[in-house]
């Protein structure tokens, strides 16, 4: 078996073997005669990681990430309105007056939409409002 062991005068690492262990040998680098000892090589262990600590979350903090839901629903049933209504003016203009009560139907029901994603919002911000009241 081979071990391995430092110069004492230049550092530089010596292998050898087991049994040669305690024996004076010259060095390969410098020529400087070192003892041959074997050294126990620190195993390396890595620290063990700790468990992430479950903080529960308060009343406030609950009431404002469901608040922050709310709000980002609210967003995008706006802007779902936004382009059905976007949609009915450009299929409006481009086949002229023929179709307008399909052009009427699709704009309502885009404000219907856009009415809903606005009564969504206004819960989020009286959700917003509530978990500011809870601190």
């Amino acid at each position: 078996m081979i071990s391995k062991c430092r110069c004492q005068t230049c550092g530089v690492n010596i292998e050898f073997d087991v049994e040669n262990a305690g024996t004076l040998a010259p060095c390969p680098a410098c020529g400087a005669q070192t003892r041959l000892q074997i050294t126990k090589q620190p195993k390396f262990q890595p620290a063990p990681t700790p468990k992430p600590v479950e903080v529960p979350l308060t009343e406030a903090e609950r009431v404002r990430r469901r608040a922050e839901q709310f709000s980002s629903g609210a967003r995008i049933i706006v802007l779902f309105g936004v382009l059905i209504a976007a949609f009915c003016f450009c299929f409006v203009t481009q086949l002229g007056t023929t179709n307008l009560e399909l052009g009427a139907i699709i704009a309502g029901f885009g404000m219907f939409v856009i009415g809903v994603g606005l009564w969504v919002y206004l819960i989020a911000q009286i959700l917003h409002i509530r978990a500011n009241t809870l601190r």
